[in-house]
């Protein structure tokens, strides 16, 4: 994931609009979002993760340690006023609040089911020029990401209006394993 891209794009995002990570694990690029907005327009970070919850199927990423990691780091960076760590299940947080999202970074379940219902619950609340970014494209371990994902390209094309609204599809960055997308105006 190129870690300068997320920082750059969160420090643009507005203040009263949210940055979310879907999927945090160990806080990377979550804190790397917090540390762009915070030397940007200063807006909050939510970052959603299961953190122990039971899930299917298992995974060892989903260990409850990884979030108080996650605040010591924060802490240590300086950054904790600027996260929100939520813990949960992804389609249910995003029906929890009205969201205002600017910057959503999806990093979680990389299966179909767990991919297409992450972006059914949270790319509606994305804000028109806000971005979305799709970890793990071509993560060979993880070809259902990239399914889905040229799948979406294929409805909607580079600038289409689908089901989520009306995006501009970026080319995907192949050595980063990254597609970034931003909803049109």
């Amino acid at each position: 994931m190129p870690m300068a891209r997320l920082y750059e794009l969160a420090g643009l995002v507005p203040a009263d609009q949210q940055i979310v990570e879907v999927g945090s694990y160990c806080g990377k690029s979550a804190l790397t979002m917090a540390a762009g907005a915070k030397e940007g327009a200063g807006a909050r970070v939510y970052h959603v993760d299961t953190w122990g919850l039971p899930i299917a199927p298992a995974n060892p990423y989903n260990v409850i340690g990884n979030l108080g990691y996650i605040i010591q780091r924060a802490e240590a960076m300086g950054l904790i006023s600027q996260i929100t760590p939520i813990r949960g299940y992804s389609a249910e947080i995003a029906t929890i609040r009205s969201w205002q999202i600017g910057l959503i970074f999806i990093d979680a379940g990389h299966y179909r089911a767990d991919i297409e219902s992450d972006i059914a619950a949270w790319l509606p609340q994305v804000m028109p020029g806000g971005w979305a970014l799709f970890h793990d494209y071509t993560y060979p371990l993880s070809p259902d990401v990239k399914l889905v994902l040229d799948e979406w390209y294929a409805r909607v094309g580079p600038n289409g209006t689908g089901e989520w609204g009306q995006w501009r599809i970026i080319e995907p960055i192949e050595a980063t394993w990254t597609v970034e997308a931003r909803r049109l105006p």
